[in-house]
């Protein structure tokens, strides 16, 4: 199997093992106690800043984000200002899932290169504009674990919603000719995992299920069906954001959020969501074309 060279120089590690340390422990209600998150964080925008993967503009976004995080936590019950909250939220968030936020550098991990001979080239991104959108959503958005075997009954509530959004989504991704089975293994995999998870499955997850699908549910409550309503509406958005790699994606994009919208409302919580969408990455990379066929 041909060497993928991927970054991974000091500057890259700090700012980037900084970054997914701040997010992973807001799961930790001891971290949080400690304030340990935002420690981690504010080293992550230093060292950023430092070596240039940030500019200053990005501390707007993290100044709205703050504004948001103290509307959620102490004012959750004067509406005017939870909605501006929300609305901010939305509109900031869907700029950094977009990429129109200045400010973010975000480095190339991996330099576009085809993982298989009839695959399309892949490039690799740190989002770390994703990230901060992570870290803000989590922290305003999902309570943390008090125990272990939380984590294992959101886990095991998970288990069918991804067993048939993977099987749905391969299916659909063979007969529309967009991947072939092809089992791969490449040193790069190690960087590939975090990467993916923090700054692609927990930042959009935040975002479409954690976010938009539960206050579409919030709004439509009183309607019959409202959380199927939501579901699918938060999914045909997550399909919509995907436009720039053309319909078939666009519709197997809408087809995996329903499954990540489904784990979300099975479980309750957003470590389901997560659960599903970075085990279907890991399958889609590690054993059929990954991005797709060329």
């Amino acid at each position: 199997m041909e060497e993928i060279l991927y970054r991974y120089d000091t500057p890259f590690v700090v700012v980037f093992g900084l970054f997914v340390s701040a997010v992973l422990l807001l799961w930790s209600p001891l971290a949080r106690r400690c304030y340990l998150p935002w420690i981690f964080l504010v080293a992550a925008l230093t060292a950023g800043l430092f070596w240039d993967f940030l500019q200053p503009f990005s501390l707007v976004a993290v100044g709205l984000f703050y504004l948001c995080y103290l509307v959620f936590a102490r004012y959750r019950h004067q509406t005017v200002l939870v909605a501006v909250a929300g609305f901010v939220l939305l509109v900031l968030g869907s700029s950094l899932l977009l990429h129109r936020f200045p400010g973010f550098d975000n480095p190339v991990v991996v330099e576009a290169v085809a993982l298989s001979a009839d695959s399309v080239p892949y490039r690799m991104y740190a989002n770390f504009d994703k990230g901060l959108l992570a870290f803000f959503l989590v922290l305003v958005l999902s309570d943390p674990l008090q125990q272990d075997r939380g984590l294992f009954l959101t886990l095991k509530r998970s288990v069918l919603p991804t067993v048939i959004t993977v099987a749905l989504l391969i299916g659909a991704a063979m007969l529309l000719g967009f991947v072939r089975y092809d089992p791969k293994w490449f040193d790069f995999f190690r960087v590939w995992l975090p990467v993916n998870l923090t700054f692609v499955c927990i930042a959009e997850e935040a975002f479409f299920r954690g976010f938009l699908q539960r206050c579409l549910q919030d709004r439509l409550l009183g309607f019959r069906f409202a959380g199927g309503v939501a579901l699918v509406l938060a999914s045909v958005i997550f399909g919509a954001a995907h436009y720039q790699g053309g319909l078939p994606l666009i519709v197997l994009s809408t087809l995996a959020g329903l499954g990540y919208g489904w784990a979300f409302l099975r479980t309750g919580r957003l470590e389901g969501a997560i659960a599903v969408h970075f085990l279907l990455n890991a399958v889609h990379l590690m054993l059929f074309s990954y991005p797709a066929l060329a």
